[in-house]
């Protein structure tokens, strides 16, 4: 397996809540990026 490229890229979402005790997950989304899809610019790391 190559490990120098992902075989995939997606955009993760993740929502959290503390209430003061502990942190909760309150949800989370992700979404593969596809020809029709592709990840916004300001979302890709800059080089």
């Amino acid at each position: 397996m190559n490990r120098d490229k992902p075989f995939m890229r997606g955009i993760n979402s993740i929502q959290l809540l503390n209430d003061g005790d502990r942190w909760w997950v309150i949800n989370i989304y992700w979404t593969q990026e596809t020809e029709a899809k592709t990840i916004p610019i300001k979302y890709l790391p800059k080089k």
